[in-house]
């Protein structure tokens, strides 16, 4: 018999009110060389495991067996006798089972259901089928990650009560990890993410560190709120510095955008004034005078997505691109040379 088998089985038959002492017994370990230290360490070792299995609620005999069995195959080194993928997640679910609530379960709970509905009634928050809260606070752009990628963010982890228990800023930057090797709340809300997008996750305690949570730092049953932000995308199976060669070309991409709108909003500024003036001191009165009325009064109308992209060059410190970076078509509008497949036919010249 092996000492974890016989660990496993005096687990199985002891009284849960006695202690580890009390279990002990000589007749019980009779069987058992425990003459040299190495022995007694060994079965100490095998105690301690039992009994963290345990968990002070002893096993029947043949669950008992059926768990000392495994132990010996994995000590021996032989192959598992069933299917570990399908199996080996269900050990989780018995263990929790077996172990008491923290205090507090309930009312910790409770407040957490509370903050999620407040939260999920703010101004653009989105709660999804999982109970996560996700809401945007700045718009990125390009590419989604997946669960099989590996990120860069930066994050700020606080209960409900706003108390900081972790941060990036905390271990020195920009926190890099696979998606799909997180609480699954973060492996749902960073998904949803562009790059260089930010946003706040609420988290139900069902998504994140459960009942039990993560003493001494996370109670039992907390619901967690995170602040991340998306650096970069390292897709799976790409070979290491993906993500930073993706968060450039994504910055790249984000600048060319912003340009052509700075660019094209220049243009018709410049065209609109240039044309409005000849008609109005070279003596046409005709209807194109209303025309170039309407096209100023336009062109002074506050522009969303113009304002965005000046926003973000000033916020980013980037420069627009010059706008002889882009095609001057004859219908006023510029346009990315790489959008218009070489199609050269109707370019004009820039003013």
């Amino acid at each position: 018999m092996t000492p974890f088998f016989l660990a496993l089985q005096l687990l199985a038959t002891q009284d849960p009110s006695q202690n580890a002492q009390h279990v002990l017994r000589t007749d019980d370990v009779a069987s058992v060389d425990l003459s040299t230290d190495d022995a007694k360490t060994d079965y100490a070792l095998g105690f301690t495991v039992g009994s963290n299995i345990a968990r002070g609620k002893p096993f029947a005999p043949d669950r008992a067996a059926a768990i000392s069995n495994g132990l010996d195959d994995a000590l021996s080194g032989k192959s598992a006798q069933v299917d570990m993928p399908t199996y080996g997640p269900k050990v989780q679910q018995m263990m929790s089972a077996r172990t008491p609530p923290p205090p507090g379960l309930a009312e910790e709970k409770k407040k957490g259901t509370d903050f999620a509905d407040t939260a999920a009634q703010q101004l653009g928050a989105e709660k999804l089928a999982s109970g996560l809260v996700f809401k945007s606070i700045k718009a990125g752009s390009g590419a989604n990650p997946t669960a099989a990628d590996v990120v860069q963010v930066n994050y700020e982890g606080k209960l409900t009560d706003g108390t900081v228990f972790d941060a990036s800023a905390k271990h020195g930057g920009p926190a890099t990890f696979p998606l799909n090797h997180v609480i699954p709340c973060w492996t749902e809300g960073l998904q949803k993410l562009k790059m260089g997008g930010k946003a706040e996750l609420v988290c139900p305690s069902s998504i994140a560190y459960g009942d039990m949570g993560h003493p001494p730092t996370i109670p039992g049953g907390a619901t967690l709120v995170f602040t991340v932000e998306l650096l970069g995308i390292n897709r799976a199976g790409a070979q290491p510095g993906a993500a930073k060669a993706t968060a450039k070309e994504e910055k790249a991409e984000k600048r060319r955008d912003a340009s052509l709108l700075v660019c094209n909003a220049h243009y018709w500024r410049r065209k609109i004034q240039q044309e409005y003036a000849n008609a109005k001191y070279g003596g046409v009165i005709d209807m194109e005078e209303v025309y170039f009325d309407e096209q100023q009064a336009a062109a002074e109308e506050p522009d969303e997505n113009l304002a965005e992209a000046k926003k973000w060059l000033r916020e980013n410190h980037v420069k627009p691109l010059p706008c002889r970076s882009f095609t001057l078509y004859d219908d006023g509008r510029y346009q990315d040379d790489a959008a218009t497949d070489g199609d050269m036919t109707n370019k004009a010249d820039a003013p």
